[in-house]
């Protein structure tokens, strides 16, 4: 009895001492899994899953961090991962990813950055390269504060009493991105007429402004726009002249000429295309509505067929134009008594010679003269030009070309002229020059003895006794000395000099230009462009830094200068036109209307 109490005593025991050796291992384990240390990122690449981050949005320019984050199957962050990172337009139709640079961190991270000057709304991609495991995010990167604005206006058009241009504008940031219209504030200020009478400024979802410039009378409107915000502002000028136009394509009717009417034979020459260009006059208030006219329209010959002129607008009391072409130039008259300030006066088609529909098209629109419904003269502000329905300033250029010893014919100089002269006009179309050249050009004749001098290669070019053609003190040096009588005039003055081996064809010096007839003359035009240019910007439009094949000449019609546009970035055509535009606002003058109005250049301000 006391045995066996004993025993289950012992027994007691012993299974107290079992349960309190389990709660300790329970216990121990316990200790040991919270206090086991941190786990080290695996060394193996096998990826089981990404994370990735990025700072978003982001002004244009400016850098977004993004990190992707590796890990295994485990969940365990993994380093030297083979990942790879790229980015791509949301939304694109383009399939094109670029490749980001990433760097490992060693803790599972691998960092990179996004830097883009372009905005737009990105997708950021991350692959573990060899699976099909890969993770995105997006990323705004956002304009930034305007720096300048871009305006387009279109032809002005008469609406009631005033005469409309409407602007349409935006505002860039510093690299070229539209600024969102809700970060701006502008401001449209106009010298003529007034801002927003038909068309209050209006804001539009693409994130552009539409105003109307609305004038009274004829003239240019100095139309300034502000962001009241930043200060980004631009200057433009808008023409108010007398004419507007508007130049349309159209197709004619199939052309049935038939061969034996009997019998139906027929030949068709199947759809033409026609050239509509629609000429109307703007008679301002204040001189009283249009009572008569006399319209003229020049245009290639060569190039175009007149074939037929109508009345746009049989109701405002004006019947259809009297008309007739002599040479090239169609002349418009018509008497009435107009309804309205502005008066749709003709309709002009046109068809393309076959051979000639790849040309570009060139028409130039003056009224001769003008009466109001009393009939009285009305004077005009002279010096317009209509060229493709774009209106330019006609600027006079007065040449006066120096023939030393008969070097060249006096036809194919002036044939250099016109050619030179075309040049520039084909950048006013295609470069944006405001104005329209035209060479007023004289031809003068001097002999070899007039021009030699003891410096033997006559090579004008230096003031300084450092520059090796500069003449001794004591030469006497009459071609310097002819020179110095005729650059103050108001001509541009062109010496063409013999073939004197220089290897220039041509060069300037203070308001002259000198040609060397080398190669017997062979594109003297292109070399006369080039050193127009130079003379025309006051110096500032300089040779290339690295020409093209030839280190001299207009490349072509948009580069005066013979830029090598993949290696140059220095003085573009923009650029060009600007410097020589800002040159000729300060060295011209108003030509007044009886000598044919517009500018005409005067080399030296006096």
């Amino acid at each position: 009895m006391n045995l066996e109490k004993n025993r289950n005593k012992g027994l007691s025991a012993i299974n107290l001492l079992l349960v309190i050796f389990i709660i300790g291992c329970v216990v121990l384990s316990l200790f040991v899994v919270i206090s086991y240390p941190e786990m080290e990122p695996s060394s193996g690449n096998e990826v089981g899953s990404l994370l990735i981050t990025g700072v978003s949005p982001v002004a244009a320019g400016e850098s977004s961090q993004i990190i992707v984050r590796a890990f295994d199957k485990n969940g365990n962050p993994i380093s030297g991962a083979d990942i790879s990172l790229f980015y791509s337009i949301l939304n694109s139709r383009e399939s094109w990813n670029i490749a980001l640079p990433l760097t490992d961190l060693g803790d599972g991270r691998y960092s990179s950055t996004l830097t883009t000057q372009w905005a737009n709304n990105y997708v950021i991609t991350a692959r573990a390269n060899g699976t099909s495991i890969r993770t995105s995010t997006e990323i705004t990167v956002s304009p930034g504060k305007a720096t300048d604005v871009v305006v387009i206006s279109d032809y002005p058009n008469p609406v009631s009493d005033l005469y409309t241009s409407i602007l349409t504008f935006y505002f860039i940031d510093q690299y070229g991105n539209i600024v969102p219209r809700e970060s701006v504030d502008p401001q449209v200020e106009s010298t003529l007429g007034y801002v927003g009478e038909t068309l209050p400024l209006q804001s539009h979802p693409d994130d552009t402004f539409t105003v109307s410039i609305d004038a009274d009378n004829w003239g240019t409107a100095e139309v300034n726009i502000t962001d009241k915000n930043t200060g980004a502002h631009v200057s433009k000028e808008v023409d108010f002249n007398p004419v507007y136009v508007d130049l349309t394509y159209e197709l004619l009717d199939p052309t049935i000429e038939f061969l034996a009417q009997e019998n139906l034979e027929f030949v068709s020459y199947g759809d033409r295309q026609a050239i509509s260009l629609n000429i109307g006059i703007f008679s301002p208030p204040e001189i009283g509505t249009l009572g008569e006219y006399e319209v003229k329209v020049e245009y290639d010959a060569s190039s175009l067929n007149i074939v037929n002129v109508t009345d746009p607008d049989p109701d405002d009391n004006f019947a259809g134009p009297e008309w007739w072409v002599y040479e090239n130039i169609i002349t418009l008259t018509a008497s009435g008594n107009a309804m309205k300030a502005g008066t749709n006066i003709a309709r002009l088609l046109f068809e393309p010679w076959e051979w000639a529909k790849q040309k570009g098209l060139n028409f130039i629109i003056w009224i001769e003269r003008l009466w109001n419904e009393s009939l009285e003269s009305v004077e005009l502000p002279p010096g317009m030009v209509v060229e493709n329905g774009k209106i330019f300033e006609k600027l006079f250029v007065p040449v006066k070309i120096w023939i030393v010893d008969n070097v060249r014919d006096e036809e194919e100089i002036l044939e250099i002229a016109e050619l030179t002269e075309n040049i520039y006009n084909m950048n006013s179309k295609a470069c944006r020059f405001k104005y329209w050249f035209i060479f007023l050009t004289e031809i003068n004749h001097i002999s070899e003895n007039e021009w030699k001098t003891k410096v033997p290669t006559g090579h004008i070019e230096g003031d300084d006794p450092g520059d090796p053609w500069y003449p001794e003190p004591n030469a006497d040096n009459q071609r310097r000395n002819l020179v110095n009588q005729n650059k103050w005039e108001r001509w541009i003055n062109i010496y063409w000099l013999p073939d004197n081996s220089f290897g220039e064809f041509g060069w300037y010096k203070e308001n002259v230009i000198f040609i060397d007839n080398a190669n017997e003359g062979k594109d003297n035009h292109i070399t006369l462009a080039h050193e127009l240019a130079h003379l025309l910007s006051g110096g500032k439009v300089e040779d290339p830094v690295t020409p093209t094949e030839k280190s001299q000449g207009a490349d072509n019609y948009c580069n005066l200068m013979a830029y090598d546009f993949n290696k140059s970035h220095e003085n573009l055509t923009v650029e060009q036109t600007k410097l020589i535009e800002n040159w000729i606002d300060s060295h011209s003058e108003q030509r007044p209307g009886t000598h044919g109005g517009g500018r005409i250049i005067k080399p030296v301000p006096y």
